[in-house]
């Protein structure tokens, strides 16, 4: 018998949070059900329980193909989220948050390397940037940072 078969979502026909070895090919096909213990741990660890149940009813199910290559990056034969410097032609911020367990600021540092970005670290920061205590100062970073942009093209 499938192993999915045995496990459980909370919406019918939907695959489970859990992907497994053995439901990876299915987990690229299948919308992907919100899973709230992982939610809670790598995404709004810094809310209030309150808010976090708030925002975890809000979501929706995810593409699992994208949920693939976004996680998976190096399985993808057509490398759909590779970005090429070359091609961006605009300014990059990178901005993370220091106790981001899912995108470490390791990572997120090499990235802007790559993508010639500046780079900002928010110490107290975790994944919801938008939405956590001090997003104001995720806010004023990034306002600061597009100020700086137009203070020489408003003097041509």
């Amino acid at each position: 018998m499938n192993k999915i078969a045995n496990q459980k979502s909370k919406i019918p026909g939907l695959l489970p949070c859990k992907i497994t070895h053995e439901n990876y090919r299915e987990s690229q096909t299948l919308p992907i059900a919100p899973d709230y213990p992982t939610f809670r741990r790598y995404c709004v660890d810094r809310l209030e329980r309150a808010e976090r149940r708030a925002l975890f009813e809000r979501l929706a199910p995810e593409s699992g193909r994208a949920i693939f290559e976004t996680l998976n990056w190096w399985l993808d034969p057509f490398m759909t989220t590779l970005a090429r410097p070359e091609r961006i032609g605009a300014p990059i911020l990178a901005v993370s948050g220091a106790r981001d367990a899912i995108h470490p600021t390791s990572t997120v540092r090499d990235t802007a390397r790559r993508l010639g970005a500046r780079l900002k670290v928010m110490p107290k920061m975790s994944h919801w940037l938008i939405g956590e205590p001090g997003w104001d100062e995720v806010a004023d970073t990034c306002l600061d940072w597009l100020s700086a942009l137009a203070t020489p093209l408003a003097a041509e």
